[in-house]
C-alpha cells in the first residue's frame, strides 16, 4: 500500500468537519423526509468511530515522534 499525504491528525479534522456538517444538515433531511433518522443515527454513529480511531492513531503518531 503507497504512504499516505496526509497524518492521521490531518484526516481525523476532516472526519470532525464531516460531522459538523451532518449535524447541520441531517435535520433538515429528516424534516423533509428524505432521510430516515434511525438512518442519520447510524451515519454519525459510524463517523463517530472512525473519528475515534483516527483520533487514537494521531496521538500515538505524534508520540512516537516525541523524544521526550
Amino acid at each position: 500500500m503507497a504512504e499516505s499525504k496526509f497524518s492521521a491528525r490531518d484526516k481525523m479534522m476532516e472526519i470532525r468537519r464531516e460531522l459538523h456538517n451532518r449535524a447541520y444538515v441531517f435535520p433538515r433531511l429528516v424534516a423533509k423526509g428524505t432521510l430516515k433518522q434511525a438512518d442519520a443515527d447510524k451515519r454519525v454513529a459510524i463517523m463517530q468511530e472512525i473519528e475515534d480511531e483516527y483520533r487514537d492513531k494521531a496521538d500515538r503518531e505524534e508520540a512516537s515522534g516525541r523524544l521526550f
